[in-house]
């Protein structure tokens, strides 16, 4: 992007996928990311201007994410799945000592609407980032359905302070 780029964990939240979708808000990308060996699909998602200030940056701009309110477009879209591509080799290291993760993407969204595969009361773990591209703050979140925390859960426990309040055995 050739800008200021900085993104730190800020917290983990247990919530139901219709909350999370609600925190989104109107007009995210979104990523569907199969987590091999996990079962169940994560989904990458960020907001909107995230999303449109690295197109704004990709494309010439100053990385502005004064984009009128709207879905992306099939360019934007394809686009912004390049960038979660790249992203994705990142999410290993984290994971390592806990298990082995290959995550691909697996579909994308211009609008979080679209997802399909988890419903709305299904109890999912978000990670959220805050994002700075230069100037423009922003929220990049990874969602985790519950069923795909299950099989590793003994594994997480032993990483006190993973989870809020001890949450873990809420899951």
């Amino acid at each position: 992007l050739r800008a200021f780029v900085s993104i730190s964990c800020s917290s983990l939240d247990l919530m139901t996928f219709e909350e999370y979708t609600r925190f989104l808000g109107e007009h995210s990308f979104s990523a569907v990311v199969d987590m091999f060996p996990l079962t169940g699909k994560a989904v990458l998602s960020m907001t909107h201007s995230v999303s449109y200030a690295v197109i704004n940056r990709l494309f010439g701009g100053q990385g502005k994410a004064d984009a009128e309110n709207r879905d992306h477009s099939a360019v934007e879209t394809a686009v912004l799945e390049e960038i979660v591509k790249h992203l994705l080799p990142e999410l290993r290291n984290p994971w390592r000592e806990i298990v082995e993760i290959e995550p691909a993407v697996e579909s994308v969204h211009p609008n979080h609407r679209e997802i399909a595969g988890i419903g709305l009361n299904e109890n999912v773990a978000v990670v959220i980032f805050e994002v700075r591209i230069g100037a423009i703050d922003g929220f990049m979140t990874l969602c985790l359905p519950a069923c795909a925390l299950e099989p590793i859960l003994e594994r997480l426990n032993d990483f006190p302070g993973i989870f809020p309040h001890d949450a873990a055995g809420e899951i």
